[in-house]
């Protein structure tokens, strides 16, 4: 399996900045949902961290339903076992065809989507500082579509299909993003 190092030099190699802020986003919100339902945080971190490992090449902006294929070249197919291969494919399975079936990958989707639903709350804000970011507004924002409408609500939605409840989910993705706020300048 991919260590988290290696994961970070990938990162480094093959995505920008903000890509990579969106990345440990996704990490660490998963990390978080990770413990919340028991299981293995490095494992689900590390998935979150490099499931957008290829979305600049471009062979997807080409053509998107590659996104999340292609990582396996850039990993290396040994270094992804099949649960978290099928979780970071599934996360663009409306375009490539891989379901969600399991918790696994209804976690990875719903995090790397609050990820940038948080950061779009954030933005709104005067000091446009996670830390002051509230639950309440991230849950009242999910429900106005013309808010973030690139962010895929029912990925989101669908966390309660990995076991957390909503509102639950919100406030571990704060939390998480608000641990890492410095990191990500927010």
């Amino acid at each position: 399996m991919l260590t988290r190092i290696e994961a970070q030099k990938l990162l480094e190699t093959h995505c920008s900045e903000k890509l990579r802020f969106h990345c440990r986003e996704a990490e660490i919100i998963m990390r978080a949902v990770a413990k919340e339902l028991k299981q293995d945080e490095e494992k689900w971190g590390i998935a979150a961290l490099i499931h957008d490992l290829d979305f600049e090449k471009p062979e997807v902006l080409s053509d998107f339903k590659k996104h999340a294929i292609l990582i396996q070249d850039l990993v290396g197919k040994e270094n992804l076992d099949s649960e978290t291969w099928h979780a970071i494919a599934s996360h663009n399975g409306d375009n490539n065809g891989i379901a969600k079936e399991t918790a696994f990958d209804y976690a990875l989707s719903a995090s790397e989507n609050m990820g940038g639903f948080i950061y779009a709350v954030s933005m709104i804000y005067p000091d446009r500082k996670v830390t002051s970011v509230k639950v309440k507004s991230i849950t009242k924002r999910l429900k106005q579509l013309a808010f973030a409408r690139n962010v895929d609500r029912q990925s989101i939605y669908d966390i309660e299909k990995a076991g957390i409840k909503l509102d639950r989910f919100v406030e571990i993705a704060l939390q998480a993003m608000v641990s890492i706020a410095p990191e990500i300048g927010l």
